[in-house]
């Protein structure tokens, strides 16, 4: 299968070669193929990494007009759809559209092997997704009741999504991610360092969607709340808000706070707010030439000494050595 065919857009526009993609390098996969492509639709790049039972697509959609993109598989498909940046729409096999929103994630069944990508506005978009064989995906599903069951259903023929609810990436799930996407080491080691990647993402999926099992069901207009906390925490990570503080800016209590973002994000707020600082003092180490004084201050952490103490813990190095391997 090529590439292209892998990203048809629905309508019968032109698409045409691009290889004027500004900063190409910084989306590629090691070790993948990229994609690049232009049509009245607007750009595309997308690079695809091929793994053994899995295959990884990273891609970037500039979208001129409300547009969809075929993503085409031998049959069947399971797919691990995460919109990166902005939300984008799926549709799979015979179901209604679904509209995850931006790092909310799922695991989707299309018996056809085949989905559809929905941008509905003129703007940027960022899509990570996994595809698996369902070889791969049989060791986890024996651990994980609802994974089992999207197999089940594709084994009868029939479409399946594996979450009930929406469920937004943990700070570590999104840590994994960023790991596959700035991998910049040797291309011949690109092989064994996404396996264990795609291994350890499907892991922290499998133990969250497990953990949903024995929580209660949250109401919706509690779990709102507890996504417009979080846009408070990532918006401004130089402010601090307790949960006291954050539960009444969002109009809700603590208690109901908590209860939420457990179910959410597998985590309680102080939590989710400790390893999300983290996580972007990490991506700002590896993407700038920031001071660690000036990193700190940026996620909230006046005092450098307590944000290296926390990432050590949290990464197990600290975080002087990422400046020395840029530097050497």
């Amino acid at each position: 299968m090529s590439e292209l065919r892998a990203m048809i857009p629905l309508s019968d526009q032109m698409v045409l070669p691009d290889k004027s993609y500004p900063d190409s390098n910084k989306y590629h996969l090691m070790g993948g193929v990229t994609t690049m492509a232009k049509g009245l639709f607007g750009r595309v790049f997308s690079s695809h990494f091929k793994g053994a039972g899995f295959d990884i697509w990273f891609s970037n959609y500039h979208i001129a007009q409300p547009t969809g993109f075929i993503l085409h598989y031998p049959p069947p498909l399971f797919l691990l759809h995460i919109p990166w940046v902005n939300e984008s729409g799926i549709i799979y096999g015979d179901a209604d559209e679904s509209n995850p929103g931006e790092q909310q994630f799922d695991i989707y069944c299309s018996p056809g092997g085949n989905a559809v990508l929905t941008f509905p506005d003129a703007t940027d978009y960022q899509v990570f997704a996994i595809v698996f064989s369902p070889d791969y995906l049989k060791e986890f599903a024996k651990h994980c009741d609802k994974l089992q069951a999207v197999l089940d259903k594709a084994d009868a023929g029939s479409t399946a999504q594996m979450l009930d609810t929406r469920q937004f990436l943990s700070p570590a799930m999104i840590h994994v991610i960023y790991k596959m996407i700035n991998f910049k080491g040797r291309e011949a080691l690109a092989s064994l360092y996404f396996s264990g990647l795609v291994q350890e993402l499907l892991l922290l999926v499998c133990i969250r969607v497990n953990l949903l099992s024995d929580q209660p069901t949250v109401p919706a207009i509690d779990l709102a709340q507890a996504e417009k906390a979080r846009k408070i925490i990532t918006g401004d990570f130089e402010a601090f808000h307790t949960v006291e503080e954050l539960a009444a800016k969002v109009g809700t209590t603590k208690h109901k706070l908590q209860k939420a973002f457990k179910y959410l994000y597998g985590q309680t707020v102080a939590e989710f707010s400790r390893e999300a600082r983290l996580e972007k003092g990490h991506q700002l180490l590896i993407q700038t030439t920031y001071p660690l004084r000036v990193v700190c201050e940026m996620v909230g952490y006046p005092d450098p000494s307590n944000f290296s103490v926390a990432f050590k813990k949290q990464y197990g190095f600290w975080p002087g050595e990422i400046q020395k391997n840029k530097k050497g």
